[in-house]
């Protein structure tokens, strides 16, 4: 026995939402496309899809993979003006956010080096004690303890 969907419809890629099965014509069905995204016209369900198709090449917080840069540069070179706008736009995004890990990743080292170096300065600083006069209790006093 096969499950039950839990919606009804189709889902529509060009607008994102999930749509009533009255909502696509015939060739909607199949192509995951509502009669309104029909009437938008071919170049800009073109440049949707090139939209998504560079969404999917991100990673869940906005970063191009590393394995997918390639991929992403024939956009960057794309010959419609919008989708290479969108890319550049995306790229742009990309580098603010690898900037700010390279400074927060800095930062790190920086205050890593002066713990390590407060740690040598406390450690050169302590003098090693040959006496046990910190000690309160003598072997004396122990012997006194009734456990």
């Amino acid at each position: 026995m096969s499950k039950k969907k839990k919606y009804r419809g189709h889902f529509c890629w060009c607008c994102g939402r999930t749509r009533p099965n009255e909502k696509f014509s015939g060739r909607g069905h199949s192509r995951h496309i509502c009669k309104e995204c029909q009437k938008l016209g071919k170049e800009e369900i073109a440049f949707r899809q090139h939209q998504r198709n560079i969404d999917r090449l991100l990673c869940w917080d906005g970063r191009i993979r590393r394995k997918s840069r390639h991929v992403f540069l024939r956009y960057l070179n794309h010959t419609n003006e919008r989708v290479r706008g969108y890319a550049e736009m995306v790229k742009a995004h990309n580098e603010q956010l690898r900037q700010e890990d390279r400074e927060i990743y800095l930062a790190q080292q920086e205050d890593e080096e002066r713990i390590m170096a407060m740690c040598e300065e406390w450690e050169n600083d302590q003098e090693p004690d040959d006496d046990d006069d910190d000690n309160p209790l003598d072997d004396s006093d122990l012997e006194e303890i009734p456990f």
